[in-house]
């Protein structure tokens, strides 16, 4: 198995999501290994804290209360609700 962490960039410029035609993605991190390493990865996917931006004038950004998630293995969608 490739496990790989990328970047891509999208943009709302109407009601649809379209991929920033510009840039191309950036991967961040990429590990060649077996199925029963990769079974035992545990990666949690936040809505909350996408689309976060820091610019010049603000240097940083509230992200709020962030709490841990599980360490059981797998991928999950934190919902709204959680948060």
């Amino acid at each position: 198995m490739i496990w790989r962490l990328e970047l891509w960039r999208f943009e709302k410029p109407e009601e649809t999501w379209v991929k920033v035609q510009d840039e191309l993605f950036l991967v961040f991190y990429r590990e060649r290994l077996q199925k029963a390493d990769f079974d035992k990865k545990a990666l949690t996917l936040d809505p909350a804290l996408g689309g976060l931006k820091v610019t010049d004038k603000e240097t940083t950004v509230d992200v709020g209360k962030v709490t841990l998630p599980d360490k059981k293995p797998g991928i999950r969608l934190r919902s709204a609700k959680q948060n």
